[in-house]
């Protein structure tokens, strides 16, 4: 390299200085080791080609390097990933999302990755969403002492979540929690009534129907009566 650069005349001395300074964006102390000689040697010769130098705000910008065959647990810098918001030096590992499965990268803190959700699973998981049943449920983590009453996306329906904390215990499989207003999204404590088989709750239900039926047949039949006793007097 250094027989290169005293073969090469002013001209493509010059033309090899911006491409090695400008375009693949190389500091001068690089090009100085590359051409053996000093730091303030290089610095000489940008001014007397009247190369601009680099700005205070402009700073050397890696490509982003080609990751092929990426694995769960392959950890990587800011730099090589191409993320420009973080320091060069943050760390990151790609993992997997444990509710949708998703592969995405994480930021490492203490070794450690921040968040494994996604952050679509991460703001779904903070707040209960409804069902096609029309349930409330939201993810609890698999450290929960309730863990076991997750389903496979690792969510649990509220109302079986908030009787189980005010029993301090897991529920069973046969123990249903029955809504005493039939408002499926009511998911206080007293509202909510633990039922051991189906049977019951299924008569419990049926019968709750029936008066409501009657209450509102009830009401029907008393505006009839007023109206039939106003007419009547006049």
């Amino acid at each position: 390299m250094i027989r290169y650069i005293k073969d090469l005349n002013n001209r493509k001395l010059k033309e090899w200085l911006e491409h090695k300074y400008i375009k693949e964006k190389l500091q001068q102390k690089d090009i100085a080791r590359l051409c053996g000689v000093g730091r303030n040697t290089i610095h000489n010769w940008l001014e007397y080609y009247q190369i601009p130098f680099w700005g205070k705000g402009e700073t050397r910008k890696k490509k982003p390097c080609k990751i092929i065959n990426l694995k769960v647990g392959d950890r990587y810098r800011a730099r090589d990933i191409g993320f420009v918001k973080y320091r060069n030096a943050d760390l990151f590992e790609w993992v997997e999302c444990p509710i949708c499965n998703k592969k995405h990268w994480v930021l490492i803190r203490h070794n450690k990755p921040v968040n494994l959700c996604c952050l679509r699973c991460g703001i779904a998981k903070k707040t209960p969403t409804v069902n096609k049943d029309g349930y409330e449920d939201i993810w609890i983590s698999p450290t929960n002492p309730f863990a076991k009453m997750r389903g496979k996306r690792g969510r649990i329906l509220v109302h079986r979540l908030n009787m189980a904390k005010h029993l301090n215990r897991c529920l069973k499989t046969e123990e249903i929690v029955h809504h005493i207003d039939h408002n499926k999204t009511n998911n206080n404590i007293s509202n909510l009534k633990l039922i051991e088989s189906g049977g019951p709750h299924l008569s419990i239900t049926i019968l709750e129907n029936k008066i409501k039926r009657l209450e509102t047949k009830n009401k029907l039949l008393k505006r009839k009566i007023n109206e039939f006793k106003s007419r009547n007097i006049r």
